[in-house]
């Protein structure tokens, strides 16, 4: 189940991952059909197309997101359950002197308060872990990572052609010139 939950997560990330692309081809798609003399056919049979892309996509990355929502919260559920009967079974193990010197209320409030941050592991923690396990891949401002031409590369050339042609230094993401 943890390996359906895993596959459910990277799938549905992926997938939203393209809504952005998507949106870009059906921009690209409308500037090109304005500067280009089409008929109106062609031009709404496109966008219909990148409009049922963008549908479609959305329809799967809600069904994988369900999928792994379900499976975490029953891995959680199941290890919770376990580590549940475990920690009672070894409750019951100990000695009267122990039971004398440890509130049983703490026992009880403390034992619950662990197993159920390990059950919340499963549902949010891993997944958590998944998504952000490459999310520093690459380190500067735009000019040194457009030089490394990696995927911040890749992903800005495919987002925003039509800037390639600028000079270098001449965008500066996060700062605003003042007029």
């Amino acid at each position: 189940m943890v390996a359906i939950s895993l596959v459910s997560t990277v799938i549905a990330t992926a997938l939203q991952l393209m809504v952005p692309i998507l949106l870009g081809r059906a921009v690209d798609q409308t500037q090109a059909l304005v500067s280009e003399p089409t008929t109106a056919e062609t031009a709404t049979a496109a966008l219909w197309v990148t409009a049922g892309s963008v549908l479609l996509v959305w329809v799967l990355r809600g069904f994988f997101a369900v999928f792994q929502n379900y499976f975490s919260e029953s891995v959680g559920h199941n290890v919770g359950y376990t580590l549940r009967l475990a920690y009672y079974e070894k409750i019951q193990r100990l000695s009267f002197r122990f039971h004398d010197r440890v509130h049983s209320g703490d026992l009880i409030t403390l034992g619950m308060l662990d197993l159920e941050a390990v059950r919340m592991f499963f549902s949010t923690g891993l997944v958590r872990i998944v998504l952000q396990a490459g999310e520093v891949l690459e380190q500067g401002n735009h000019d040194e990572l457009m030089a490394l031409k990696g995927l911040y590369a890749r992903l800005y050339s495919v987002n925003y052609p039509s800037f390639d042609d600028l000079p270098a230094g001449s965008v500066d993401a996060g700062k605003t010139q003042k007029s």
